[in-house]
């Protein structure tokens, strides 16, 4: 991916606080508020997911270093937009709208019940995540101290990873 080249690699320490209060809480988690879903609308919601609205062109060059050039079927039907330029979008703004669609159905009442109608999208966002968690495997090691108050030890979720920023990848991806 020609992200790979200018997006840098950063440590960040997640904040994964459970049980407790967060010092630093997440933009992202909470109950529904408008603040909460404008955070995930910025990511999920990207004007370059449905292919209708936004559109990222890339060169041929990005798409040959991928697999994706060499298959006959690809070049049949790939979207061009312009001389050498064709229509593509970030795995990221993809797995947060999956994300998403998870996070909207622990409020239901909120926002609306899933039906069986959606199980194949929703079966499809699962096996998108498990993918990404699997090829991403963490190799952060979580310690565990004891906690006043507790009885077992307790798990230290707040891990350093090696991550790509996803503000400089949306960035990235809008110009």
């Amino acid at each position: 991916s020609p992200v790979l080249d200018e997006v840098p690699v950063q440590t960040v320490k997640f904040n994964e606080t459970f049980g407790f209060p967060s010092v630093h809480p997440s933009k992202f988690q909470g109950p529904p508020s408008k603040e909460v879903d404008d955070t995930w609308a910025r990511f999920s919601q990207h004007p370059m997911m449905d292919g209708r609205s936004g559109r990222m062109s890339v060169p041929f060059s990005a798409i040959a270093k991928m697999d994706k050039a060499t298959n006959g079927d690809w070049a049949a039907s790939a979207v061009k937009l312009g001389d050498d330029k064709y229509m593509a979008n970030l795995d990221l703004f993809h797995n947060a709208h999956c994300l998403n669609m998870f996070r909207k159905m622990m409020y239901p009442e909120h926002y609306r019940p899933y039906g069986e109608s959606e199980r194949g999208h929703l079966e499809h966002c699962m096996e998108t995540l498990r993918q990404a968690i699997f090829c991403n495997s963490g190799t952060g090691l979580v310690t565990f101290h004891w906690v006043e108050g507790i009885e077992e030890p307790y798990p230290d979720y707040n891990v350093a990873h090696q991550c790509r920023d996803p503000e400089a990848m949306l960035d990235w991806a809008l110009r």
